[in-house]
């Protein structure tokens, strides 16, 4: 298994901000947004290599949603390049952030089902409610991981959420 952490597989962006310092390091502590290309500059945003990225995610996403209701929502966006998605979640605060954020539902999915080109996306808070021997754990109010990451993939629109309970959020802003 790779064990790399996001500061072996990724390297700080050149962007210019005007952000103040501590809005970045609030920035940072919630989130560790990551381009594998310069398409979406932010503060704290970092470019990792795809493939690095994706071994990064795996290793993050194994077993991370054990014991939870899974949601698959189909989507549309306005974005004109990856308008249409499927987004697999564990967060049902994420399907009703979605559902404000974007048109979901059958419409989304006829769209899907007529050939149109979709993107894949993927959420998980990051706390699975069994552990690998099966053990449950309690649930808590606000679940997430300590490690949060956002990446989008531009060459296939594909956008992973790992760690945060604002998965649809950040998808929205990633195809916007």
């Amino acid at each position: 298994a790779v064990q790399e952490t996001a500061d072996e597989v990724a390297e700080p962006m050149s962007a210019a901000s005007s952000a103040t310092t501590a809005s970045r390091a609030r920035g940072a502590a919630r989130r560790r947004a990551t381009a594998v290309t310069g398409d979406m500059p932010s503060v704290d945003s970092v470019r990792a290599h795809p493939e690095a990225q994706r071994r990064t995610l795996l290793r993050l996403f194994a077993g991370c949603m054990r014991g939870r209701v899974m949601y698959a929502v189909p989507y549309a966006t306005p974005d004109e390049a990856w308008p249409l998605g499927i987004e697999l979640t564990d967060s049902p605060w994420v399907v009703l952030n979605l559902g404000l954020a974007a048109r979901v539902g059958l419409p989304a999915l006829r769209r899907i089902r007529q050939g149109h080109r979709w993107s894949a996306s993927v959420h998980s808070v990051g706390y699975p409610l069994l552990d690998e021997t099966g053990t449950r754990r309690p649930d808590v109010p606000w679940p997430c991981n300590a490690e949060k990451w956002i990446a989008r993939f531009p060459e296939t629109g594909d956008v992973w959420s790992f760690g945060t309970g604002f998965g649809a959020a950040r998808l929205a802003d990633c195809t916007a």
